[in-house]
């Protein structure tokens, strides 16, 4: 049995019927406590406890993008190369507006939001929001 490749255009097909059935499937749990130092969480080891451990070769991969997510209808698995496809072809998030940062910068001023609670008001990844307000990103703004 010969394993074929998707055409670009079939890739791009399946990934965007993936995230479709993420919008389906509800928001993220972002995992609250530290992550290593690739900005992992601890999805692994959320799959293995739910599903087992996955064959070898094979990564869990957060079908929602978001490295904190350890929500199991997000998580699946998927070769290194697989994965790679996918963020490939995932979708982009326009930038930040000036607004936009302003607004994550005026919140977390007031000392009434967490950075989680902004990022829910925004509509926003915790990650982004983090990287705003430690100066990782749009510094300028």
């Amino acid at each position: 049995m010969s394993t074929q490749k998707p055409t670009s255009d079939v890739a791009k097909e399946i990934i965007a019927a993936l995230h479709r059935k993420i919008e389906l499937l509800g928001p993220c749990v972002e995992f609250d406590g530290k992550l290593n130092n690739n900005g992992y969480g601890p999805h692994r080891q959320v799959y293995i406890k739910a599903y087992g451990k996955p064959p070898p070769g094979y990564d869990v991969t957060h079908l929602c993008h978001n490295r904190s997510c350890i929500n199991l209808a997000h998580l699946t698995i998927g070769t290194r190369s697989e994965n790679m496809e996918m963020n490939r072809h995932r979708p982009k998030r326009p930038s930040l507006t000036d607004k936009e940062v302003q607004a994550i910068r005026d919140l977390r001023a007031t000392g009434r939001y967490t950075q989680r609670e902004i990022a829910e008001l925004l509509g926003l990844n915790g990650s982004t929001v983090c990287k705003v307000l430690l100066g990782m990103t749009y510094r300028d703004t």
